[in-house]
């Protein structure tokens, strides 16, 4: 729940800040991110990208994007893993190209576009 682990705690020189440390001390199992698989990735990435250039022709927001993008069919029955990276992959498109990218937050209702 609320325990944050300590870092530091596992590296070579360990934590140095011992009991004062407002982190946790205690073992921890380690988080692993979940991802698609690879060839899944490689695909989100060719398709979002195609959407990303159509959403900058047409003047779309990063907000605006990212909206549209989940009201896609493809998306309804989506895993969260999916979801997140497909997301994440226009946010870093928007961002790369220059444009001002919002934390969009949520995953809005979806109707078809």
């Amino acid at each position: 729940g609320s325990c944050r682990p300590c870092f530091f705690l596992h590296t070579r020189v360990g934590c140095q800040y011992g009991a004062e440390w407002v982190f946790c001390h205690r073992d921890h199992p380690k988080r692993k991110k979940e991802r698609p698989q690879k060839s899944q990735r490689e695909e989100h990435h060719k398709f979002v990208e195609k959407l990303f250039h159509d959403y900058v022709a047409r003047g779309l927001s990063h907000p605006e994007a990212d909206i549209k993008l989940l009201q896609r069919q493809q998306f309804e029955n989506a895993s969260d893993v999916d979801v997140r990276h497909v997301r994440k992959v226009l946010r870093t498109l928007y961002r790369d190209a220059g444009h001002n990218v919002s934390e969009v937050t949520g995953r809005p209702p979806l109707s078809h576009v």
